[in-house]
């Protein structure tokens, strides 16, 4: 008999938000950087704007490394914040959005019930990029495809 084992969970962070930072006067109100011209986007958590009534341009930077914050309790992590905006999840999916699927089935996902669902997997600890590689997923799917199959009607001849 194998037993699976799952990934620490400090390999499997991903962003629960985006935190940005920036040098910038204390006052900027909320109206300014809504009001604030693009000057520069590099797709990669930089972003360069322009304050036009103050004539100041002002980068902002994203946090691009998904690591606690130091005297973090892995054990007691939020599934929905931190200081740093990094949660747990799978790497790429944070938690709450994985459990997104099961509203209705399972009381502990928040939002409305999600229509037409019948059975909701609860896995975690694998990386979601080779999470077919993962003997539970290739279960889950499997268990699916028969479902499918079941209902499906039989093709008239």
């Amino acid at each position: 008999m194998t037993i699976e084992k799952s990934e620490p969970l400090s390999g499997l962070l991903t962003w629960g938000k985006v935190i940005w930072k920036a040098s910038m006067p204390s006052d900027v109100t909320a109206e300014e950087l809504r009001a604030a011209k693009l000057l520069h986007d590099s797709h990669t958590g930089n972003v360069r704007v322009l304050l036009e009534q103050r004539k100041l341009a002002v980068e902002f930077n994203a946090q691009k490394v998904n690591t606690l914050p130091t005297g973090s309790d892995e054990s007691n992590l939020s599934p929905h914040d931190s200081k740093n905006g990094i949660i747990a999840g799978d790497g790429t999916v944070p938690v709450w959005s994985a459990q997104a699927q099961a509203r209705g089935l399972d009381p502990s996902a928040k939002g409305n019930t999600a229509k037409g669902v019948r059975m909701a997997f609860a896995q975690h600890g694998y990386n979601h990029q080779f999470s077919y590689n993962h003997p539970w997923t290739r279960w889950a799917l499997l268990y699916s495809i028969v479902q499918i199959a079941q209902d499906a009607p039989e093709p008239s001849c």
